[in-house]
């Protein structure tokens, strides 16, 4: 099933000819989860998934960059989820940057694609069971505003 967090903040600062000067910090809010499916959704905040009052955030803090293709970069850092945190690996593709006029002002964009076992964070509930696969797909799209 696909979901949703509605909850998300952070910065990022991306620079192709600066990539060691370059970052991503991002926090979810774990309650915030929105599957279209309210059951669903306090399922997944409760201790068999989530566990949001004990783990109520999960951050992101890269640690790196390596060019892998044309606008196409590798990001490693520090996932933290779950109580644990991990280095992980993310596909990051830069969209691009512009001023989009006095409403919109000076705008960048990119994607994420992190892929990962729930289980290595201690999240496998249903995953011996069979019932939920243990592989997830992250997919990040994030659009920002210069300050």
């Amino acid at each position: 099933f696909y979901g949703r967090f509605n909850d998300i903040s952070g910065t990022f600062s991306f620079d192709p000819a600066n990539l060691e000067g370059s970052s991503i910090n991002v926090e979810v809010k774990i309650d915030s989860v929105d599957t279209n499916n309210a059951s669903r959704d306090n399922h997944l905040k409760g201790p068999d998934f989530f566990n949001a009052p004990e783990h109520p955030k999960a951050t992101f803090r890269s640690t790196g960059f390596e060019k892998i293709g044309e606008a196409q970069y590798s990001v490693k850092g520090d996932l933290s989820f779950h109580g644990e945190t991990k280095e992980v690996t993310a596909t990051f593709n830069w969209i691009g940057e512009g001023d989009r006029g006095e409403r919109f002002g000076y705008r960048a964009g990119f994607d994420v694609t992190l892929e990962f076992d729930r289980s290595e964070w201690g999240v496998d509930h249903y995953v011996k069971e069979g019932g939920l696969g243990d592989s997830v797909t992250l997919l990040v799209a994030i659009e920002g505003q210069r300050k």
